[in-house]
């Protein structure tokens, strides 16, 4: 959903051998691949692409197993990376500007950015002063990618503190994400 709304053209499947299938009528630049479906899993629809496309198209595995062996195995069976879910936001972007050898364009590197990089960090600092439950809501919202929760956030957050709200304007619009994370853990280690 987050990618669909920054731009990125999209189409999902339900099972692994809908992938598949959609793989050869479609023609991506780029697969997410969910290990765990019902049909066919991941790591066989993987195979099954790579057997008719070679190593061309990048896939990357989503996975909630953490252990280091599985993803050592994901590797060898033709995924180009694996991500643990949920995945951040900043994780995903990260992965296609790789893997697509894209640069996003936003306001701070259109030159557009209202503040620069110390006023906005600045402000940010205010995070430490709102409600921790709030702090914890938005960081949830963030590690998910869920744009409305984090709307609701915003919004809550401009009724208590206008200043940090207009804080959160340029790097939310930016999809800066990890920006405010790592705002909210400096106040935390500040405290």
């Amino acid at each position: 959903r987050l990618l669909g709304e920054v731009g990125f053209d999209l189409r999902f499947a339900e099972t692994g051998r809908v992938a598949v299938e959609m793989v050869e009528t479609w023609d991506p630049e780029f697969v997410w691949m969910d290990i765990k479906m019902p049909e066919m899993d991941g790591e066989e629809a993987t195979r099954r692409i790579r057997e008719r496309h070679g190593d061309a198209l990048p896939i990357v595995a989503l996975t909630a197993s953490v252990l280091s062996v599985d993803r050592e195995r994901l590797i060898r069976s033709g995924f180009n990376e694996v991500l643990m879910k949920p995945a951040r936001p900043a994780e995903l972007f990260d992965a296609m500007a790789r893997f697509l050898q894209v640069r996003y364009l936003t306001r701070e590197t259109a030159g557009e950015a209202s503040t620069g990089a110390s006023g906005g960090g600045a402000s940010l600092s205010g995070l430490g002063r709102l409600p921790e439950a709030l702090q914890r809501r938005l960081r949830e919202c963030i590690d998910l990618g869920d744009l409305d929760g984090i709307k609701s956030c915003v919004t809550e957050i401009r009724d208590l503190d206008p200043e940090v709200a207009e804080a959160l304007t340029e790097p939310l619009a930016n999809f800066a994400f990890e920006r405010i994370v790592n705002a909210m853990d400096e106040t935390r280690e500040d405290h």
